[in-house]
């Protein structure tokens, strides 16, 4: 199965690649392809000039960036994998947004188990529109 990660990144120490790469690591172990942002980022070069930064953030304009190559990875998944924190995170809000209008499964990965499974929990749809209002604003703030 194709998966995409998804889970919080921005503000967070190394944009918290490592929790990318285990579950990335774990799932290719498991027989599945995996499309991480953390790979995709380190390609476009976000991991070497952001390599001693405690945290790390991104422009408005950045954020869109990555977003759109994102978006258009999640679409050619046949599954998204919400990882720890994924509930705060803005841009795993409209990635999760996304696989739900293109009807891809959804699965949570738990990094203290590092296992996968099928999730039936999803919260309201309200949540995640509320989070993509938020994000469009302050794109268009940012403009």
């Amino acid at each position: 199965m194709k998966l995409y990660l998804a889970g919080p990144m921005s503000g967070l120490y190394n944009f918290n690649f490592g929790a990318f790469d285990r579950a990335r690591d774990r799932l290719v172990e498991l027989g599945h392809e995996v499309i991480s942002p953390a790979d995709l980022d380190r390609v476009s070069g976000l991991a070497e000039v952001n390599k001693n930064v405690g945290g790390g953030d991104v422009t408005p304009a950045e954020r869109a960036w990555y977003l759109k190559r994102d978006v258009g990875e999640l679409v050619g998944c046949d599954a998204i994998v919400l990882l720890d924190g994924w509930e705060e995170s803005k841009g795993a809000n409209i990635e999760l947004l996304v696989s739900v209008a293109c009807g891809l499964d959804r699965f949570r990965f738990y990094d203290t188990s590092e296992t996968l499974r099928r999730s039936s929990d999803m919260p309201q749809i309200h949540h995640v529109q509320s989070h993509l209002h938020e994000v469009v604003n302050s794109a268009v703030i940012g403009l």
